[in-house]
């Protein structure tokens, strides 16, 4: 479980991770901490919930067990850093502990300036290595529509405000 080397244990005993470790399970039962496998980060990269996590486990476990039963309990939620760029009023990095949303980390960063483009916000995220970019229009969230563009942001985000 990730490269932290932090207490692991398998057979229902409590396996301990960061919110970025990375699981790895053999046949035989857990392997050791790894940083670097591709499997396990795959795995770890396609969550973004507890409960997408137990799915996930579940599903790979599948082709090894049958009728395996998972359960995925988060025992501490640690926390993660996002960034709020361009024109707002304090631009940085803010680490935070519970999940926030783009219209929350743009308060966080204390409002658009006068200067901002409200209608053409992005959200930049990293999956795979491959960069991602979420369009944000400030304008129509705030008025209530299309608020699926108001995602829960991932540790790493970037907020980008033109």
């Amino acid at each position: 479980m990730g490269s932290t080397g932090l207490p692991w244990q398998a057979h229902g005993k409590r396996l301990i991770c960061r919110f970025v470790a990375v699981l790895s399970l053999a046949l035989c039962g857990c392997t050791p901490p790894v940083s670097h496998h591709t499997e396990a980060q795959a795995a770890a990269a396609a969550v973004a919930t507890v409960k997408q996590l137990q799915e996930e486990i579940l599903k790979r476990l599948e082709k090894y067990v049958t009728d395996a039963h998972v359960t995925a309990i988060l025992l501490k939620a640690q926390n993660y850093k996002i960034y709020v760029t361009g024109k707002v009023n304090k631009p940085g990095d803010f680490v935070i502990g519970k999940p926030v949303n783009v219209m929350q980390a743009i308060s966080m960063a204390g409002g658009l300036t006068p200067f901002a483009s409200p209608g053409s916000i992005a959200v930049l995220r990293t999956i795979g290595g491959k960069e991602e970019v979420f369009p944000f229009n400030y304008k129509e969230v705030a008025k209530g529509q299309f608020l699926e563009q108001n995602r829960t942001l991932l540790p790493g985000d970037v907020v980008v405000v033109p």
